[in-house]
C-alpha cells in the first residue's frame, strides 16, 4: 500500500488490548496524521470511541474514515458520529487489503 502513497501505522494486531487515554498519549502518536481506521469488531469500535475525550472526538476521531466489517458496525458507528463510513463484507485479511487498496488507488485518481 506504501507504494501507492499511504503512510501505513498499527497499533494493535490481532488483539484486543484495550489501552487507556494516558498510555496513548505516553506513546506521543501523532494523531493529526491518522485519517483512516480498519475496525473489525463493535468492541473495539466502542472502546475506541470512549478512549478520547470529546474534544478529540470531534476534532479528530469522528473525522476519520473508518472501514467497518459488517452492517451492525456501520449502524454503530453512524449513531456514534462518524460521517465517512465504508462497508467491508467479509474479515479475512486479504479481503480487507484489497478493498483499501481499491478505495485509495480510486480516491489518488
Amino acid at each position: 500500500m506504501e507504494k501507492y502513497g499511504c503512510d501505513v501505522s498499527i497499533l494493535e494486531c490481532y488483539q484486543q488490548v484495550f489501552h487507556s487515554y494516558t498510555k496513548i498519549k505516553n506513546k506521543k502518536i501523532d494523531f493529526s496524521k491518522i485519517d483512516t481506521l480498519i475496525v473489525t469488531s463493535n468492541n473495539i469500535l466502542i472502546h475506541l470511541y470512549n478512549l478520547f475525550y470529546k474534544k478529540n472526538k470531534i476534532s479528530w476521531l469522528l473525522n476519520c474514515k473508518i472501514f467497518c466489517i459488517g452492517l451492525n458496525m456501520k449502524e454503530k458507528a453512524k449513531k456514534l458520529g462518524w460521517k465517512k463510513i465504508y462497508f467491508l463484507k467479509y474479515s479475512n485479511n486479504e479481503f480487507i487489503y484489497k478493498k483499501i487498496l481499491y478505495f485509495f488507488r480510486r480516491k489518488r485518481i
